[in-house]
Parts: C-alpha cells; structure tokens; sequence
C-alpha cells in the first residue's frame, strides 16, 4: 500500500484515503524498519506536489489528533466557542515569545483559549518552554484540561505530551512546507472550533483552505514581514498576509501596522532574549505593563486578532486598543497570577 500510495500521489491519482491511514499510522510504528524515514519523506515529498483533497485532508487531520492519545481525542464543544493561537514555526526571524503572551491577554478579557506548542527545536525559548518558566502547567490531560479551561479561560496543550509518537517521528524532521506541518500544529487534546493560525509562508490562502476542510468556524490566517525575513506572527515591523473568515465571510489582504495605529518597529524591536530567562523576563515585563512599547504593541495585535474572531472588537484597531487596556490595567497580570497559583489534581 505504501509503494502504490506514493505512485498515486507521484501522478496526481487519486488516493484511497484508508490506504492513506494505514499508510501513515505504519510509519508512525515504524513498520518499515530501516527504510521507515525514507518512506516517510518519499511519501510527503510525493503529497507535496499532489493536489491535496479536502477528504485526505481530514484523513491526516484525524490521525495527527487521534493517533497516540491514549484518553479520549478530544472534549465535545457543546456549543461553547474556544479559540486555538496555533504557531507553524520554521520563522526566519528569532523573536520572543509573542503569540504565548498574546493568548494570556486574550484570556484576561474572558475569551476561551488554547495554545497550543512544544517545546524549542531552534529557537531559544519554545511555547512550552516559556510557559513552564512562567509557573503555568504545560501538560494537563483531558478532564483536567478541560477543568483548568473553564475555570481560568486558558490551557495550555502540549503536543509531545498529547501526541508523543507524532512528535518524535516528525517535528523537526522536515525543511519544506507541507500540509502535515500545519495540520500538525493544530493537534490538541483539547477541541477548539476557532483559530488564529500564524505561518512564516506568504500564501495564506493555502492554509485557509486546509482550515476550511477541517471545519474551522472562523479563523485568521497570519504571515508577517520583518525585513526580509518572516514571522508567524502579525508583523509590526512591516506588511502581514491575512486571509480571515468569520461567519462565513472570506477575504485576503496586506495589513499595514499604520492602518491599526501602529508605529512601524524594527526587528530588533520585538528579538528573542539570548537565554531562556531572558525571555521569562520579557513575558513577564509585558504582561505587568512595563515592557517597551514594541513589544506591547506586537502583542497588541496578535491579541486584537483574537478578539476580533470572538466578536470582542469590531476591527483589528479597537482590538489593539483592547488589549492595550488590558495591559495597562492589570488585567492580563492578574491572569497571569490566577494561571501560576491555580490548584490542579495531578
């Protein structure tokens, strides 16, 4: 099945999307022993170029989430309305830890979070890294999880603690884009059904489409300009790549930081500290309202994103007007002490 999956997805044929499942979870149990990484990359490299299906899709969806977790994959919703912020990585430009501390301000002001990370394959300090330092559990599980969310508006999901075999079979392993790398980002033990999904490639519309397969209700894809470099963030250094859709509506467009009363920064700005402590201290200096105004307003926007999706804000600059306040009040510090003393069953 391997060999005549790939050949598919080689000739742009169609793909049995159970052979692609049992396909896939083989490889993750390394079934085909020393050829295993080979097959592994032959078949992506191979989906690379295929046209991928809204149904394959939602086959690689369902293993990603599913596969590994031993409880069950995901909480129903119930009709309640929970926000991932979603990172892809590979950014050519090292920052500090904005969307963790973006989610904590979006938290503040009574919005259902789950962010979602690891921890650091190049960067200095990852999500889960920096969330550990800062006194938050980085790997609740299931009932727990769920509890901490409705009782705090935030959780904090693990990928290498709800996904263990999937991350070590594949983070880190591949250079070139590919669907598995967003999908993958958006595993959870947790179920979200809205989200802002940063990436560090400038075709967002690709994504939008991934997510639309996936049955995302609203969401807002995000690719920032820093230089010539790029975040998977919202940029205040330069031009963002956006493609949103809420309730229903779908469009793409640049956003400029001067259109949202934001004065344009530079990289250096809003860098990653040389250490990890470096960057708890950033986080922390934010989220207490003394952090330097670019790293304010950088985390301004990327909460704006937020707010504008739960319907808080009616545009992206009331938002970051919102999250200003926030900031400034003590909102978001507030949070950030009720997140490091909550009491949790281990």
């Amino acid at each position: 099945k391997l060999e005549r999956t790939i050949d598919h997805a080689i000739k742009g044929e169609f793909i049995d999307a159970n052979d692609l499942r049992e396909v896939f979870m083989n490889l993750l149990d390394n079934a085909y022993g020393e050829a295993n990484d080979t097959s592994f990359g032959a078949l992506f490299a191979a989906l690379q170029s295929h046209d991928v299906s809204p149904e394959l899709v939602r086959v690689l969806y369902d293993v990603v989430v599913q596969y590994d977790n031993t409880g069950e994959r995901m909480h129903e919703l119930n009709g309640q309305q929970r926000y991932g912020i979603v990172g892809s990585g590979k950014d050519t430009v090292k920052t500090f830890n904005i969307s963790t501390c973006a989610a904590i301000v979006a938290a503040s002001a009574g919005i259902d979070i789950v962010k979602n990370g690891s921890r650091s394959e190049s960067s200095v300090t990852g999500a889960t890294d920096i969330i550990e330092s800062l006194g938050i559990p980085p790997g609740l599980r299931d009932d727990q999880a769920i509890s901490y969310l409705d009782q705090h508006h935030f959780v904090y999901a693990d990928a290498g603690v709800y996904f263990p075999k999937m991350s070590r079979r594949y983070v880190g392993k591949f250079l070139f884009f590919h669907p598995l790398s967003y999908l993958l980002s958006m595993a959870s033990g947790v179920a979200f059904n809205n989200i802002v999904f940063g990436i560090s490639d400038r075709n967002t519309q690709k994504v939008a489409n991934l997510l639309d397969a996936c049955d995302v209700n609203n969401y807002m894809v995000v690719c920032g300009e820093v230089g010539d470099g790029m975040i998977d963030e919202i940029s205040t250094c330069g031009p963002t790549m956006i493609t949103v859709r809420i309730h229903g509506t779908k469009k793409s467009y640049v956003l400029e930081p001067e259109e949202i009363g934001i004065e344009r920064s530079q990289a250096q700005d809003i860098a990653s500290g040389k250490t990890p402590d470096d960057n708890k201290r950033i986080a922390l200096d934010i989220l207490s309202g003394t952090g330097t105004i670019a790293q304010e307003d950088i985390v301004c926007v990327n909460a704006a994103a937020i707010m504008l999706l739960s319907g808080d804000a009616k545009d992206m600059k009331s938002g970051v007007q919102m999250a200003r306040d926030l900031l400034r009040s003590g909102a978001a510090a507030t949070k950030l002490a009720e997140l490091q003393g909550a009491v949790y069953d281990t």
